[in-house]
């Protein structure tokens, strides 16, 4: 076991990896962990980057989080995935990068590659004019509006990079990565 959990960090100091967490987001785990990132980043020379690294990081988490809990009726749906997202954050040459993966169910995957792809191609200027629209147009009860899309991809550097994965025939593998 030893040799395995030496392995994957090392791995991960490979890829730059600074963060990584796999299981279930509760609140309280969502601001702890974005507190390690604040301090981590703040000992950087790109402190100008925090305000980004962590709005994106909670986006992410906040959007596994509330899905999860949307699928609360059945207890197996909501624990599978709750219990599958991992979030990583690291650094390469250029970039921090967050990275998302959790399941999804199949009957959600064409809403969401929906919102993504509305958003994906868009500027800077078109992302802030579409997140004003979507805000001034989104019932309040509607934490589905893809808000948190649309301001992921504001604070990109680069197109934000998505991918599903079909797993088997009740859910599929959403994987996230938002560049900054």
């Amino acid at each position: 076991m030893l040799d395995r959990i030496q392995q994957l960090r090392e791995k991960f100091e490979e890829q730059g990896t600074i963060m990584s967490f796999s299981g279930a987001f509760s609140q309280g785990i969502i601001e702890e962990v974005g507190e390690a990132i604040k301090i981590y980043v703040n000992h950087q020379e790109e402190k100008d980057q925090i305000p980004k690294i962590f709005s994106v990081f909670i986006e992410m988490t906040q959007n596994i989080k509330n899905y999860s809990n949307s699928k609360k009726e059945s207890i197996d749906t909501y624990t599978a995935i709750n219990s599958s997202s991992v979030i990583l954050i690291g650094k390469n040459q250029s970039n921090y990068y967050i990275s998302s993966v959790n399941l999804v169910e199949n009957k959600d995957v064409e809403k969401l590659v929906e919102k993504i792809e509305a958003i994906i191609n868009l500027d800077k200027n078109e992302l802030k004019a579409k997140y004003k629209e979507v805000l001034r147009n989104a019932p309040e009860s509607d934490s589905g509006a893809g808000l948190g899309f649309i301001d992921m991809a504001r604070k990109s550097s680069e197109k934000i990079n998505y991918k599903i994965e079909h797993k088997d025939n009740k859910f599929s593998y959403f994987y996230l990565e938002v560049k900054v």
